[in-house]
């Protein structure tokens, strides 16, 4: 196949995906409010525990600020409503319709989550670096070529685990349990909601064989360096 035309069909699958995540704009406006809602009250924890200049577990105040600020861009580029994207078309029949694209299943959905990707960055993820660079003193990027490569990563390994989610829609009726409670999990795991270095080692130890960690954890490690 013409490469020009290999291209213009996974860009048009992409724009599919955006046109679907921009359709409802009651959902954009509450989406980004929630993600910047979160952020700030992260922000006034955070930064009222770090308030006396001290360190505490390896962080200061800038760095812990940087650690969250960070961890939110991740976020929004983690393309983890691809598990229920799968669930929604098999529950409503819809996912026939994939199978017959002249395109591999796996690789639609991962053209398909980036457009989500795009979105939410756009609307939730610049938001708030951009928030955050305007109040407050950030650590800026170590190694913006060694962090654009764990980003990288960290999307794949995402996609990959949500991706296995969603399949788990083929053998059962619904999957929005099991999506929240994974969710849930990889938040937690991947130090999206408190830094590694805050639990306790034995637990540690456990994360640093588990593919979590690169989503979030390893790629503001990155930054941080």
């Amino acid at each position: 196949m013409n490469p020009l035309i290999k291209l213009e069909k996974y860009l048009s699958i992409i724009v599919i995906s955006i046109k679907a995540s921009s359709a409802y704009k009651i959902k954009l406006f509450f989406y980004a409010l929630t993600g910047i809602t979160q952020f700030i009250s992260y922000q006034y924890l955070w930064s009222s525990l770090y308030n006396d200049g001290r360190e505490y577990n390896g962080f200061t105040g800038e760095t812990i600020l940087t650690y969250f600020v960070v961890s939110f861009l991740i976020q929004s580029i983690i393309p983890r409503w691809i598990a229920m994207e799968i669930g929604w078309g098999v529950k409503r029949g819809e996912i026939i319709n994939v199978f017959l694209k002249p395109i591999g299943f796996r690789k639609y959905y991962l053209l398909y989550a980036f457009g989500d990707v795009i979105f939410t960055l756009i609307f939730m993820g610049l938001p708030i670096m951009l928030i955050a660079f305007l109040s407050a003193s950030l650590v800026p990027c170590g190694n913006i070529l060694l962090f654009m490569f764990s980003l990288i990563l960290s999307y794949g390994i995402a996609f990959n685990l949500f991706y296995l989610v969603g399949l788990i829609s083929f053998v059962t009726t619904n999957i929005w349990g099991i999506f929240l409670t994974f969710d849930l999990v990889n938040l937690f795991l991947s130090g999206a909601l408190l830094p590694l270095q805050f639990m306790p080692r034995w637990l540690v130890m456990v994360i640093k064989i588990l593919p979590f960690r690169y989503i979030v954890d390893f790629p503001i490690s990155v930054w941080l360096t």
